[in-house]
């Protein structure tokens, strides 16, 4: 996931659950709000996500959809006096669902701490669904930020430790002539770093971003 794409979600979540709990719970007024982020939020996704991984791109934006359909309708049936969900919090839908959609991306991107980050959200909603808030939105607003902004800082983690890089990680133990001869330099078009090393890489070690974000810096 790129940085960029975090902290556009971080700023969208926590604002839009926290003008939700002053919607004075008007059915209208949620959808628009939540639609605006939504359509904002993908629309960062596509810019900076679409090159960097098509596949986890639709995916997400996918699952984000679904979460807006599956709210919306979980809060009118409440209205209505027949909940399609027997929970407590609508955004138990989002914990779930957002905590799997980490574990599914950890599979497919083969970067690993977003499968912790899922497990943590999943197995969360579970007992935070029976707890009462005086301004659950915005409880649950910072809670999700609070796990984006850990995102954010394991990957500020050294870029080649295996723990990040899953698959990616290449580790060469024997004798290479091209890491004594070559220097390679190279410029992420994705996040601005600079890397110039005798090793080769594919990928940026700072953002993660493919081949194709790569520029050369010579």
């Amino acid at each position: 996931m790129n940085r960029k794409i975090v902290i556009t979600w971080i700023f969208l979540i926590l604002l839009g659950y926290i003008a939700t709990d002053f919607a004075e719970q008007n059915f209208v007024i949620l959808a628009f709000l939540w639609a605006g982020i939504i359509f904002l939020g993908s629309t960062v996704m596509l810019k900076y996500g679409w090159k960097q991984n098509k596949f986890l791109c639709g995916y997400w934006l996918i699952v984000l959809i679904t979460i807006f359909v599956l709210s919306a309708v979980q809060y009118y049936s409440i209205d209505q006096g027949y909940p399609l969900f027997n929970i407590n919090h609508i955004n138990t839908i989002s914990m779930v669902l957002i905590g799997m959609s980490f574990l599914v991306t950890a599979f497919a991107s083969r970067i690993v701490f977003f499968g912790p980050l899922g497990v943590v959200m999943v197995i969360g909603a579970i007992p935070l669904d029976g707890v009462q808030f005086s301004h659950p939105s915005t409880i649950y607003g910072v809670l999700m930020s609070i796990v984006l902004i850990g995102y954010f800082l394991l990957s500020l983690l050294t870029p080649q430790d295996p723990i990040n890089l899953g698959h990616k990680y290449v580790e060469n133990n024997g004798f290479d002539d091209e890491k004594f001869t070559v220097v390679h330099k190279f410029r992420c078009t994705n996040c601005g770093y600079t890397y110039e090393s005798n090793e080769k890489l594919n990928y940026c070690p700072r953002c993660m971003a493919g081949a194709d974000m790569l520029e050369d810096a010579d």
